[in-house]
């Protein structure tokens, strides 16, 4: 069985889902392997189980098939990727997430892998069923240069309903900067001047959606 990543030199997120908290927010500088970690989760997730990954940003630019292809190019994780799988990489294609093998020089687009979703359209896809997806990852969640979109929270959770309709499924939202007026900080009543590095803090929340 294919496993993620369960050193100490590097994020590893073991300990976090231990807690089977509804949602996992992970901040911290870049390059200590949160990403990947995630990712890795995601990928051994399909290989054991068939799950599917959905990847949120916020914006539609965001998920536009080439800048969804850099999120995937890291070298570590591709060198990971084809020594455990033997796929060589992922690639975006109208929404949805395949994996692919290069044949001279060219992509042979292969299984698909799961699917992509922008917060700013996400009344899009109420209609649409994601049942096969068992990881959500959220990449930078937490902006200081670009504001947040209106009803941002709201429109998350609704996004997570909709892919989920009521089914396990696990929720990452990852970020890199520290911002004050972040929407879903300010939900989860989290002080970021009263958490310590490397400390876990489990928020007991109710909220529209319930516990």
């Amino acid at each position: 069985m294919l496993k993620p990543y369960s050193g100490t030199k590097y994020f590893n997120g073991y300990e976090m889902l231990e807690k089977k908290g509804k949602w996992n927010i992970v901040l911290s500088e870049r390059n200590n392997g949160k990403s990947f970690w995630f990712l890795q989760k995601a990928v051994c997730d399909f290989v054991n189980n068939g799950g599917q990954f959905g990847y949120v940003r916020r914006l539609n630019t965001d998920i536009r098939n080439n800048v969804v292809d850099k999120y995937f190019l890291d070298k570590n994780f591709l060198s990971w990727l084809k020594k455990s799988t033997g796929y060589d990489g992922i690639m975006c294609d109208r929404g949805c997430l395949f994996f692919y093998n290069e044949k001279k020089g060219k992509r042979e687009k292969l299984i698909q892998f799961g699917n992509v979703f922008s917060l700013q359209k996400h009344t899009e896809y109420k209609s649409l069923h994601f049942d096969e997806i068992t990881n959500v990852i959220f990449e930078e969640f937490i902006v200081n240069d670009t504001p947040y979109l209106p009803n941002e929270y709201s429109r998350f959770n609704n996004l997570i309903s909709t892919i989920a309709r009521g089914r396990d499924v696990c929720v990452s939202l990852l970020g890199n900067s520290v911002a004050r007026d972040c929407p879903y900080l300010l939900e989860y009543g989290i002080n970021l001047q009263k958490v310590k590095q490397n400390e876990m803090v489990i928020i007991d929340h109710n909220g529209t959606n319930g516990k």
